[in-house]
């Protein structure tokens, strides 16, 4: 009898040492971590986002605009000579030579001048036109010559041009042929002074 329940005592034991080895066993295994799984979201916190700092350009003040504002002052023209007579006006300029003036205008207005004075003094060509026409022509002419004098002996061109422009004068005040009478000494000096003029210069013109 003594020995039946020392058997079965020893039994029991060794069944609860087996139960503790299989506890311990399984307490083990709940230790165990598992893997992250690649769809869990990560746990560190998102760093916040770094402001962009807003810079406010700058605009050219409109005096200094490199587009608008010229690097160099414009040059200071000169202000324009400009003649007048009862007949018009026109723009006073001169050429730089004997040579460029006689070639440019200075040839045209004595031609002119010489044929306009020579047809005052024909009855025929009074016929056609009368002495106002001329009048108002030979006016024209000495703007002209007034206008562009010759660079050399300018002085004695102004004189011819002064006594032309008064017979102009007095033709165009009270046309008619008894007023040829009061300007022909005008006439008549006007043309002894141009031809003075041309022979000191060294111009040979003729009508």
């Amino acid at each position: 009898m003594r020995i039946r329940i020392i058997v079965i005592v020893g039994i029991g034991i060794i069944g609860l040492a087996a139960c503790g080895s299989a506890k311990s066993s399984s307490a083990a295994d709940t230790t165990t971590t598992h893997p992250a799984v690649a769809s869990d979201p990560p746990t560190t916190a998102s760093a916040a986002p770094v402001a962009t700092p807003v810079t406010t350009p700058t605009l050219a003040s409109p005096t200094t605009d490199p587009a608008t504002t010229p690097t160099t002052a414009a040059a200071t023209q000169g202000s324009v000579k400009t003649i007048t007579l009862w007949c018009g006006s026109g723009i006073v300029y001169a050429e730089t030579s004997l040579s460029a003036w006689e070639n440019g205008s200075g040839y045209n207005t004595i031609d002119a001048i010489k044929r306009t004075t020579a047809y005052i003094e024909s009855a025929q060509q009074v016929q056609a036109n009368p002495y106002a026409v001329y009048a108002v022509q030979l006016c024209g002419e000495v703007l002209s010559a007034d206008g562009n004098r010759p660079p050399e002996d300018p002085s004695a061109w102004a004189s011819a041009m002064s006594d032309f422009l008064q017979a102009a004068t007095i033709l165009h005040s009270a046309p008619g042929a008894s007023t040829v009478s009061t300007a022909r000494p005008y006439l008549n000096s006007g043309t002894t002074e141009l031809d003075a003029f041309l022979a000191a210069v060294g111009i040979s013109q003729s009508i």
